[in-house]
């Protein structure tokens, strides 16, 4: 017997979340890791893994695939129906992230050619 739409996109919002988390930390992680000069080849993963994640979003029109499959068990689209998250960061995620994530890479780059 399949979930209940409820109870799936509870489970959908949940591993949303703590994927969100773990990108948020990777993306938060690698300037801190250049600004400290503590560059490391886990920065380099990490920058790597954030790559992939934007790989994705762009093959998937800039959505999520996880906002995707969450519009197919709610009629509710609105910003962060998918994330447990406040819908300011739900709605500007991509910029303030991607912000991050350049600056971060600027940074480790400019550490790692001086």
């Amino acid at each position: 017997m399949p979930p209940a739409p409820s109870r799936a996109l509870f489970v959908l919002k949940l591993a949303h979340t703590l994927i969100w988390l773990f990108f948020a930390l990777l993306v938060c992680y690698i300037p801190m890791a250049a600004a400290a000069d503590a560059v490391t080849p886990f920065t380099w993963v990490a920058a790597g893994l954030v790559a992939l994640e934007g790989l994705t979003l762009l093959i998937f029109s800039w959505h999520c695939p996880l906002t995707l499959l969450g519009k197919r068990l709610t009629h509710r689209h609105t910003e962060g129906f998918d994330i447990y998250l406040p819908g300011w960061v739900a709605r500007h995620n991509k910029a303030i992230f991607t912000t991050i994530y350049v600056l971060g890479l600027a940074l480790l780059m400019w550490r790692a050619l001086a």
